[in-house]
């Protein structure tokens, strides 16, 4: 699973399966937040919609749930790129 400040995001998905009886998830977890601040060491902001506009993602951060996936995918390709070069 990639996250964006995936602490936040996996107490949330955590909380959410307990609520419907269903076991934790057993996912490994890629955080962006973690890999941009290792990687990004004179970045200020490492929000998302500053992540992405930093680096000149597509996509737009708004908060929802949609829009957000998309910039985070796109944040964690785009790093994982960066770290190839």
């Amino acid at each position: 699973m990639i996250c964006h400040n995936a602490k936040y995001d996996s107490a949330v998905i955590e909380n959410a399966l307990s609520r419907c009886g269903l076991a934790p998830l057993k996912n490994e977890i890629e955080d962006t937040f973690k890999i941009a601040k290792r990687m990004l060491k004179g970045e200020t902001s490492l929000k998302l919609n500053a992540l992405a506009d930093y680096l000149k993602l597509p996509h737009t951060p708004t908060h929802r749930a949609l829009q957000d996936s998309l910039v985070t995918a796109e944040l964690y390709l785009k790093l994982k790129e960066l770290k190839n070069d």
